[in-house]
């Protein structure tokens, strides 16, 4: 056998035997850091589910906010009505998994003011009120206790706390209906007019042009013809819609 054959088949056994020195490597890395990733992986999921439950508890608070402001606007202070309607929608709602229980203390009732600078300040305990606060909590405290975490026994905290609060007020707003059936706007103000200007000024509102034609007749069903513009009678002053023009077509 030459030397040049000799030289390639001892290379060849080199290389087979650090092959095989090589195999399972892998098997050591991943059991290094099989650990690591299982802890990376449950804070992960832990952290997702506590974030899930301060959304859940946030959203429980504000909607219970404005349905106990809903309810004190509509029963004129009915405090005890408020608490109810937010111990509602807490009761119907998840945190956690669990439905949340709001107690008394976590809804308090206040007075919300503007300030110069347009925003509102709430001043708890001050009457008449205007303003409700709920505060939602999962805590060592609370009724329902502490949120569970899934992966928390491997970092030495099975649990933990959430408090989200919101506030709702509302302003009271009167509105006023006036009805004026005395016919004083029409009245001249820029000038003194006699009781005849002022009477013929109310019956000169023109019927719609399809009517202009027509004619009635004393009775409203023909003879003498009247015409069909909107005309006062001398009657209309003292019938019990004051100084309001009559419509001939009113008496057909």
């Amino acid at each position: 056998m030459s030397p040049l054959i000799l030289s390639y088949h001892h290379e060849s056994k080199k290389r087979n035997l650090k092959t095989r020195n090589r195999r399972g490597a892998i098997i050591v890395l991943f059991a290094i850091l099989l650990p690591i990733l299982l802890v990376i992986l449950g804070f992960a999921v832990d952290y997702a589910y506590m974030q899930k439950t301060r959304n859940e508890a946030r959203v429980i608070a504000d909607l219970g906010a404005k349905a106990a402001a809903d309810t004190l606007a509509r029963t004129d202070g009915d405090v005890a009505a408020a608490i109810a309607s937010a111990k509602l929608i807490a009761s119907t709602n998840y945190v956690a998994g669990e439905h949340l229980t709001l107690t008394d203390d976590q809804i308090s009732f206040g007075r919300a003011t503007q300030a110069g600078d347009g925003s509102y300040q709430i001043i708890d305990g001050q009457t008449p009120y205007n303003s409700v606060t709920v505060r939602a909590e999962r805590t060592n405290g609370s009724a329902d206790g502490p949120g569970r975490l899934f992966f928390g026994q491997l970092r030495g905290s099975p649990t933990f706390e959430t408090i989200q609060q919101a506030s709702s007020s509302f302003r009271d707003v009167e509105i006023m209906l006036v009805l004026d059936r005395s016919a004083s706007m029409k009245y001249e103000i820029t000038g003194i007019l006699t009781d005849a200007q002022r009477l013929e000024r109310r019956c000169q509102t023109p019927l719609p042009d399809a009517a202009a034609n027509l004619t009635l007749g004393s009775s409203g069903r023909g003879g003498e013809d009247v015409p069909a513009r909107i005309r006062c009678f001398a009657s209309a002053r003292k019938s019990w819609l004051g100084d309001l023009c009559l419509h001939p077509h009113q008496f057909l």
